[in-house]
């Protein structure tokens, strides 16, 4: 792994950490967790997306408090919420498999929303578990939100790709070996 690809990491991990602290506080918060793996997605190879996302999940985890409404540690994890948490590990895997990455961010947030709505329904100390129930509080709010953010998240990618883009600099291999075939 390069340097360049462990700054992109740290600095997509910050991100996330600081997009997640922005939240209209509800049952699940509306924050701009998504919209930041989204970025990830959209910015980064797949196995740097999923170790950014683990990172910021572990520096929550380890108590600095970077998950929604300033909280953090395993008990937010073990939460009713924290199987959302822990689908965002999912988002970036997805396009390992699939290569068009719109395609591979919705079917993420597919398989997160499943994942955080079966670990409410598990977790959840208010009483609340129908799955219908559920789903009105945990993602048809979310739906048009995070669409929303994908929109954006991907249209920012564009704007900022090419800050990610491998760009050989002077004296590099390629441009010595062009200098020989010009001579």
């Amino acid at each position: 792994m390069k340097v360049k690809d462990l700054v992109y990491i740290a600095i997509f991990t910050s991100i996330i950490c600081v997009m997640s602290l922005v939240t209209i506080p509800t049952t699940v918060p509306f924050t701009l967790q998504t919209m930041a793996i989204f970025l990830v997605i959209f910015m980064l190879k797949p196995v740097d997306g999923i170790i950014s996302v683990l990172l910021y999940i572990l520096i929550g985890a380890i108590g600095l408090p970077v998950f929604a409404n300033f909280k953090s540690g395993f008990g937010v994890l073990a939460g009713p919420t924290g199987g959302y948490i822990i689908g965002f590990i999912i988002m970036p895997i997805v396009p390992l498999v699939i290569k068009n990455k719109i395609v591979a961010s919705i079917i993420g947030l597919i398989i997160c929303y499943t994942f955080g709505t079966i670990w409410f329904i598990m977790f959840n100390t208010s009483g609340i578990h129908s799955f219908w129930k559920v789903l009105t509080i945990c993602v048809l709010p979310f739906i048009i939100p995070d669409g929303v953010k994908l929109i954006l998240a991907y249209l920012l990618s564009r704007r900022l790709k090419f800050l990610t883009e491998d760009t050989k600099g002077p004296g590099d291999e390629d441009d010595i070996e062009e200098k020989n075939t010009i001579e």
